[in-house]
């Protein structure tokens, strides 16, 4: 088995989780502005408990986007320092799709069937009335898949956006901010993405043959009209 270390810092939460031989370690953090002060000592620590060296990383997972500048900056650019070092492949992943992924664990196994098929959108705060916007399905043998580019959206533009999507569920980490757009006939879950919930994909990805090299690879900054090639 592959030793696999994931990093998820598009938002308030700071998440590493390194995996080793079927277990799954993960250090996090709700503390605003520390992902800088924190993240390279969560991975030596880490690192440590599993008893192994940076040298000894198969892949690393790292979320680029779209989030927070400063967070998505400091998670690549540490990305980036361990994987040219130590010639580590690199799997670029959405973090809009992280809260899909984070979601799914929270579902005991008996609920997750319910769930197939569902039309699911993750909507995030992208300030000054903004909102970014992905939209996922969860397929019959529960991998998620992508069901258009993410995007960003004007504040005044969600309502008609998501008349047309017309999703089963929204997810988000700011339920009381999504709830000021009056959305009231969609069910909405606040979830927190999770560096240990993108163990899964990572592995499946780097298996398939995916992996980048650092260099090429692009932060998800998006502007109004942009739209991001997806990695997953």
């Amino acid at each position: 088995m592959k030793n696999i270390l994931t990093i998820e810092t598009s938002g308030t939460t700071c998440s590493v989780a390194l995996s080793c031989s079927g277990t799954i370690l993960e250090k996090h953090s709700n503390a605003l502005r520390v992902h800088g002060r924190i993240l390279l000592p969560f991975i030596s620590e880490l690192l440590d408990e599993m008893c192994l060296t940076v040298s000894d990383i198969d892949v690393i997972g790292v979320s680029i986007g779209p989030g927070s500048f400063t967070g998505l900056r400091i998670g690549f650019a540490i990305t980036q320092g361990l994987a040219y070092a130590q010639n580590i492949s690199v799997i670029p992943l959405s973090s809009l799709c992280a809260h899909v992924y984070s979601f799914k664990t929270t579902l005991r196994k008996d609920k997750l069937p319910s769930f197939l098929g569902k039309s699911i959108v993750v909507i995030v705060d992208a300030k000054m009335d903004h909102f970014y916007l992905g939209h996922y399905i969860m397929k019959e043998n529960y991998s998620i898949y992508s069901a258009g580019a993410d995007i960003i959206i004007k504040k005044d533009r969600m309502k008609s956006s998501l008349s047309k999507i017309d999703p089963d569920l929204i997810l988000t980490d700011d339920k009381s901010r999504i709830s000021e757009l009056g959305l009231v006939q969609t069910e909405i879950i606040e979830i927190f993405p999770r560096a240990k919930d993108l163990i899964e994909i990572t592995e499946n990805l780097f298996n398939s043959g995916f992996s980048v090299s650092p260099i090429n690879i692009e932060l998800a900054y998006l502007r109004e009209a942009d739209a991001w090639k997806k990695s997953i």
